[in-house]
């Protein structure tokens, strides 16, 4: 297995990485709330041949990332995350506790089994997570490499 190209981040780190971040673009930390939550892409062709975006670390950062922007934006510390393939899953929420080992815990072993890439079934199930009292935004945060198999359906949830 290739070394990580990216090296361990706390959550402090996320976090403060991320405020400048949103700072550099125009928006102040602690101003504007959502609730967050993360959509994984572990399709066959995200470990295929030179890719390996999940061996490599690549989606370790992005999980880095997201967690430091749900840190910012979200009060609760935690960030619902779904994986999808041909079928979607609910995984355990990411939160600064298991940030370390989330991606090779949970993601990594999904990405080697493989399967299409169905966005609107993981669409879907993303959706049902959303607390539709709460009057903080949405946002998903999806992570894909490659064209959704199932593009017409992804048309339809969006237009719902």
């Amino acid at each position: 297995m290739a070394a990580p190209l990216l090296t361990k981040v706390t959550a402090t780190q996320a976090r403060a990485t991320a405020a400048k971040v949103m700072v550099k673009h125009g928006a102040t930390p602690g101003t504007f709330k959502a609730q967050v939550e993360a959509l994984f892409d572990h399709s066959g062709s995200t470990e295929f041949e030179k890719r390996r975006f999940y061996t490599k670390g690549y989606i370790t950062g992005v999980a880095q990332t997201v967690l430091g922007l749900a840190l910012n934006l979200d009060d609760n510390g935690t960030v619902p995350t779904y994986a999808f393939a041909t079928q979607a899953s609910e995984l355990p929420e990411l939160n600064a506790q298991n940030l370390d080992d989330y991606v090779a815990r949970y993601l990594t072993p999904l990405a080697r089994s493989g399967g299409g890439t169905n966005l609107a079934t993981g669409m879907r199930a993303a959706m049902k997570g959303f607390d539709r009292k709460s009057k903080d935004v949405g946002l998903c945060f999806v992570f894909t490499d490659g064209e959704a198999n199932d593009a017409n359906d992804v048309r339809r949830v969006l237009a719902d």
